[in-house]
């Protein structure tokens, strides 16, 4: 395809642009969804089940637990009294694109034992109505805690699914593929 851009007097500019590589642009918006959500998946299965391992409280900083809990609890580590949390966080999942922003539900019915807690509180613990007066902790802050480490290898994943997809080789094998079916 070639389009004229500029004309003068003396001069005439022409681009010409690649089928291909302009069909990969009107498909940027799907490319870019498809990243982002290879980036939560990989939250979901490489970076989340180290929250329910022994020693996330101290990798994670999470609130600090009464020895009563840790007695109830038999030693296991902070997350998983009954395994239903980690289960039910590790098994579903939801996506939605809303303008550039990717987000990703995933819930359990554990989360309606504990009090209610704002999504963007960033507190160690959270206050119930007069029940326990040291409250209890922010179980959501815990489980979205990351290190800096886990951020870049989410980008990671996201820039090579990216380049993945705009990348001309896996554009022209995706055609063949295509064409061969």
């Amino acid at each position: 395809m070639s389009k004229t851009v500029a004309r003068g007097k003396v001069f005439a500019v022409t681009v010409e642009v690649d089928d291909e590589r302009l069909a990969l642009f009107k498909k940027a918006p799907e490319l870019v969804e498809k990243a982002l959500d290879a980036g939560a998946l990989y939250w979901q299965t490489g970076i989340l089940p180290d929250h329910f391992k022994s020693g996330a409280g101290a990798k994670y900083g999470y609130a600090a637990r009464s020895m009563a809990y840790i007695k109830r609890n038999g030693g296991k580590p902070y997350l998983t009294h009954s395994g239903q949390l980690r289960d039910d966080l590790l098994s579903k999942s939801a996506t939605s694109m809303s303008g550039r922003t990717l987000t990703m539900k995933i819930s359990s019915n554990v989360l309606n034992l504990v009090p209610a807690m704002s999504d963007s509180n960033e507190d160690l613990y959270v206050k119930h109505s007069n029940k326990k007066a040291s409250g209890y902790p922010n179980l959501k802050r815990e489980i979205r805690t990351m290190l800096s480490v886990e951020r870049e290898q989410i980008m990671q994943v996201i820039e090579d699914s990216l380049r993945e997809s705009f990348n001309p080789e896996t554009t022209a094998k995706l055609k063949r593929n295509v064409y061969a079916k």
